[in-house]
């Protein structure tokens, strides 16, 4: 499973770099408000990471969509759907990637690129 972690912050360090930073930005009150969800979710939380591994086509190929309420769940074959908190554990062996900003600085879109970075290290080195 290390393996497959290291993987996945390897692809969402890449896809997280074609999200520009203005695409995560204050403009919802909420994870997500309500459907369509159509397009790539827009907020100024670390959350807003989550709403988008479904459009990158690495972690939709694993499972993960968006529930009805718009946080990130994952759907594996015969298995319950995931809770937001488990998907991040499953994708990145660290289940806090999609929570608030505590006393962390810089912008949303700083603070998710710096988590997956500090976590590419810590697998690296494990």
């Amino acid at each position: 499973m290390h393996r497959q972690h290291l993987k996945n912050t390897q692809a969402a360090i890449s896809a997280w770099k074609t999200v520009p930073p203005e695409a995560v930005s204050n403009k919802l009150l909420k994870f997500r408000e309500s459907p369509p969800y159509d397009e790539a979710p827009s907020c100024g939380s670390p959350a807003c990471f989550g709403g988008h591994l479904p459009y990158f086509p690495h972690f939709a190929a694993l499972g993960v969509v968006i529930n009805v309420k718009g946080a990130p769940t994952m759907h594996i074959r015969g298995q319950p759907a995931l809770s937001f908190y488990a998907v991040s554990s499953r994708l990145f062996g660290n289940g806090t990637m999609f929570e608030p900003m505590t006393d962390e600085e810089g912008t949303p879109h700083q603070v998710v690129m710096h988590r997956l970075i500090t976590n590419l290290h810590k697998l690296q080195s494990a």
